[in-house]
């Protein structure tokens, strides 16, 4: 699969003591005469081996020092008590049974997942649904969108060039029923993705800067997200102001009428993505009190989507979070992805971001719910801390692969709850390894590392969900509004909710108990 399989200091860059037990261990874990990888020497006393080492050793000890010098090769840090090839067999080991069970593309992912449910899926339901789906993943996707966003520049009869101003009769009001005039200026590309094309834009009645997103429809695809948006109105979701809809007339080569959906939205200028790449390049770390900031934001607005609407976002990434660096105001947008999730209806398995993918997604599970968008926001974490993907893998294997570098292999149940087709698999064990220890050099805050131990979690129905996650210790400081500078996060009325909305799914009693936590002042 050409992958490099070497690569064991993604998190640190230890090097093996050449000197006593050390050198000894990985002489004698890496022995292939004693090293079976079909079973783990997880359970071995390497205490005992080492001593049994030392015993039968009849080197001089200047020569065996050489000689461990010579031999010594770094250990995989996230793996104690294992050496490199050790995890080298183990991990070829895991690619080898993942390769003919996982599948390779989405329709075969779903399919094959439907085949083997005992749900009684209908192969016809999940195709309807994989073909709605089919241009929500958009990492993954090796399609080259650069021929239809050309097409979008150039169209002579929807011409949208920077600096161009264009009437449009656009749609807007509570049901989006009224019309007006708007005069359109576009000032500047913001973004552009398999999607289409972002334009940052400005209303000229009332110079507003807006973020205006044009989208080419596809008639036999459904389209979720105008539908969607039309009924989201939270302070950390993207709000839809009107939107309007092109028709191109039909050329010659184009016989099909184009057409083209704009959703104009409020403007932020930035990306969560681009903030993190801000301080990547200066070598600075993002503030504490800034990610707890995004954080607590991304959870009330996770909150509002899952409990409050149903909705699973399905591609929740640093892309597709905006931000305003200056105030620290955070929105959750681009709901292409977004579903309406039925617990009796089945879902594509091959949806969200790769390096946000939650594994129950990896392994073709097409009964999942919001708590994959929970896995995703404790990625986004991870990474507002280490400035780069927590769990990077080249394919969907790998992918899985690198969350098993980190987390250690899932025990039985916790493979049955992320896909019960595979509840009589067994995977090779390796060890994981503490998040503390991988993420002891940019952080000492234990209250952090409990936080995205609580979303990084096997079992989905063991990830904490997001009103929960508002009530840990991490946000103490935004309750306590101690250090906070110059009112600028008092100034986003993060404590502010509409219960009668946002706890509309809890119990009394359960109401009462979240407010007792979330509104504690120490």
């Amino acid at each position: 699969m050409g992958i490099a399989l070497k690569k064991f200091t993604h998190f640190f860059s230890p090097t093996m003591s050449t000197t006593g037990k050390n050198s000894d261990l990985y002489q004698s874990t890496h022995n292939p005469k004693k090293h079976d990888i079909s079973r783990s020497n997880t359970n071995e006393s390497v205490d005992h081996i080492n001593m049994e080492k030392a015993a039968q050793s009849t080197e001089q000890p200047e020569k065996k020092l050489q000689k461990s010098r010579q031999a010594a090769i770094p250990i995989d840090n996230r793996a104690p008590n294992n050496d490199k090839f050790y995890i080298t067999d183990i991990i070829n080991a895991t690619r080898d049974k993942l390769k003919p069970r996982l599948p390779l593309s989405p329709v075969s992912s779903s399919l094959s997942s439907a085949s083997n449910s005992n749900s009684g899926t209908s192969k016809d339901t999940l195709k309807n649904e994989q073909q709605n789906d089919k241009n929500e993943n958009m990492q993954d996707r090796k399609v080259s969108s650069s021929a239809k966003i050309n097409d979008m520049m150039n169209d002579s009869n929807t011409l949208t060039t920077i600096g161009s101003k264009l009437n449009k009769i656009v749609q807007y009001g509570k049901d989006y029923s009224l019309t007006k005039w708007l005069e359109l200026e576009y000032l500047e590309i913001q973004g552009s993705g398999t999607f289409g094309l972002v334009f940052k834009s400005k209303i000229n009645e009332t110079n507003e800067i807006v973020a205006i997103k044009k989208v080419l429809q596809n008639n036999k695809v459904k389209n979720r997200e105008l539908s969607i948006l039309k009924n989201l109105n939270h302070p950390n979701v993207i709000n839809l102001k009107c939107y309007f809809i092109e028709k191109s007339k039909p050329t010659i080569t184009k016989k099909n009428e184009p057409i083209y959906l704009n959703l104009i939205f409020e403007f932020l200028p930035q990306s969560l993505y681009q903030r993190i790449q801000h301080f990547k390049t200066t070598a600075t770390n993002i503030p504490p009190l800034e990610i707890k900031c995004y954080m607590f934001q991304l959870f009330k607005g996770l909150n509002y989507l899952h409990n409050c609407n149903k909705i699973c976002h399905r591609d929740v990434k640093p892309q597709n979070i905006l931000i305003n660096p200056d105030t620290f105001q955070l929105k959750i947008c681009d709901f292409g992805s977004a579903k309406i999730i039925n617990p009796l209806q089945p879902n594509v398995s091959y949806i969200c971001s790769r390096y946000y993918r939650a594994p129950e997604l990896i392994l073709g599970s097409i009964n999942y719910n919001h708590k994959i968008d929970l896995w995703s926001a404790g990625c986004i974490m991870a990474e507002l801390f280490l400035l780069k993907p927590f769990f990077k893998g080249i394919s969907d294997i790998d992918q899985f692969v690198e969350i098993i570098r980190v987390k250690g292999t899932p025990n039985q149940f916790e493979i049955e709850q992320m896909n019960g087709n595979y509840k009589d698999y067994t995977f090779p064990r390796i060890h994981g390894v503490s998040l503390g220890r991988i993420f002891k050099n940019v952080t000492n805050d234990m209250h952090a590392i409990e936080l995205m131990e609580c979303l990084l979690k096997y079992n989905p129905n063991e990830r904490l969900d997001s009103l929960n996650c508002l009530c840990l210790p991490f946000f103490n400081e935004l309750r306590t509004n101690i250090g906070i500078p110059n009112k600028t996060i008092q100034k986003l009325n993060l404590f502010e909710f509409d219960k009668t909305l946002e706890f509309n799914h809890l119990s009394p009693k359960e109401s009462i108990e979240i407010e007792l936590k979330l509104f504690k002042k120490s």
